[in-house]
């Protein structure tokens, strides 16, 4: 069982330049743009800060655009890392139509840590957005669910160093068959049926239960994670005749525990 939090304005309290510091040592990043930290309530005596950030990875015609969603546990939590399987998150890259274009799996983090990050694959097309979502357990057999700020629309060519605070939408049309559908970036919270590209490149529906599966438990949170690269069917607007798949493809980044953060 999950409850599920929207956005709410809030003023930006830190640089996410750090970051991108574990990809930047392995990798070329050029361009990268992010949102406001979203800071969240307390869950099982953790707070958490979420941010979206989106990156050009690679130069030239290796050059791809990346979403991350990383979370990291708040000044004001305990002192400690975080158990394992309490911090879940999914990264996503919408389209400027607000289309899905890539998605991670929720992925919850596999030992303590105080901060836990995702990453799409990769996707090669020209302005987009990222907005991430994570899960927080509470301790009683539920997680929370949020929706963190989406980043400023970048370009693959240059993308400026910004931040944005959004948007509230709260309303989606509804098909005959009572399930809400249309674009989730700029959303508190998600559609039934998600605005998506499948892999044939053709616009259709993902249902939002398909690409983020419940969990109960840290323990149902790992065993989630053995999960990855599954393909998802792509619907009309219905909800009813498949016309396409969806690929959920992850990288998961370096865990940070708090013996190796410097003080």
């Amino acid at each position: 069982m999950r409850e599920k939090i929207g956005v709410i304005r809030r003023k930006r309290t830190w640089l996410a330049a750090g970051i991108l510091s574990l990809t930047l040592m392995t990798s070329s990043v050029f361009a990268w743009t992010e949102s406001n930290p979203y800071p969240t309530g307390v869950h099982n005596g953790y707070s958490y800060n979420i941010t979206s950030i989106t990156y050009v990875y690679g130069s030239g015609s290796n050059a791809n655009i990346r979403a991350m969603t990383d979370i990291n546990k708040s000044d004001s939590s305990p002192s400690g890392n975080v158990p394992a399987g309490y911090m879940g998150a999914q990264a996503r890259i919408y389209n400027e139509k607000g289309e899905l274009y890539e998605s991670s799996e929720m992925k919850y983090n596999p030992s303590p840590t105080v901060r836990w990050s995702v990453e799409t694959s990769g996707w090669k097309g020209e302005k987009f957005y990222s907005q991430g979502k994570a899960m927080f357990y509470n301790a009683n057999g539920t997680y929370t669910e949020y929706t963190a700020y989406k980043s400023p629309l970048g370009e693959a060519t240059f993308i400026q160093n910004s931040k944005q605070i959004d948007y509230i939408k709260d309303k989606y049309a509804m098909n005959i068959n009572g399930d809400t559908y249309g674009s989730a970036v700029s959303s508190n919270t998600d559609p039934d049926l998600i605005l998506a590209v499948g892999t044939n490149g053709i616009s259709g529906y993902v249902k939002s239960s398909d690409l983020v599966p419940e969990v109960d438990s840290p323990e149902a949170a790992l065993e989630q994670n053995k999960t990855s690269d599954r393909t998802i069917p792509l619907y009309d607007v219905n909800g009813e005749t498949q016309i396409g798949v969806f690929k959920l493809v992850t990288i998961e980044n370096e865990l940070l525990p708090e013996s190796h953060i410097e003080q």
